[in-house]
């Protein structure tokens, strides 16, 4: 278990010091022409839209998905805004798995989602011609990995 604490506060001071730098280079202009095109009217008809409320079943988190989930996560993803890489989670899986369960199924059953998931890295990807026009960009976010956990059971 000691060998388990020590890798974990290896990979913790690594990743610590492993910020790196944008590549692509600084846009042009800036971003506060883009409100205008953030409040989007959606438009169904003259007809108002019904909701019908749906009933999703109970789902119930158990330690055998989360481990699973966290065995197969894909060491080549970039970590989220807390910084965890999925190395750290993948390798210290046997010990944050009952952890993460009881947190998970909690979380589920209050209907509290962290508030630290709600939060993401946003990364311009510059589609082609100039990569400084920040019109010529599509973002990308990278959330939490434990969040992504957490989905991902939902999901199945």
């Amino acid at each position: 278990m000691s060998s388990k604490i020590s890798l974990f506060l290896v990979l913790a001071k690594v990743v610590s010091q492993n910020f790196c730098h944008s590549s692509l280079p600084p846009l042009k202009t800036s971003l506060a022409h883009l409100h205008v095109l953030l409040p989007l009217k959606l438009t169904f008809s003259h007809q108002p839209l019904l909701l019908i409320p749906i009933l999703m079943t109970p789902i119930k988190f158990s330690t055998h998905k989360v481990r699973k989930v966290l065995l197969q996560l894909n060491t080549s993803k970039s970590s989220g805004p807390d910084g965890i890489p999925a190395i750290v989670l993948k390798s210290c899986a046997p010990e944050l798995t009952t952890v993460l369960n009881k947190h998970f199924q909690l979380s589920y059953n209050l209907d509290i989602f962290s508030s630290s998931w709600k939060y993401a890295h946003i990364f311009p990807i510059p589609k082609k011609g100039d990569k400084a026009d920040p019109l010529n960009c599509c973002p990308i976010a990278i959330n939490s990995l434990i969040s992504k956990t957490m989905e991902t059971i939902i999901t199945k």
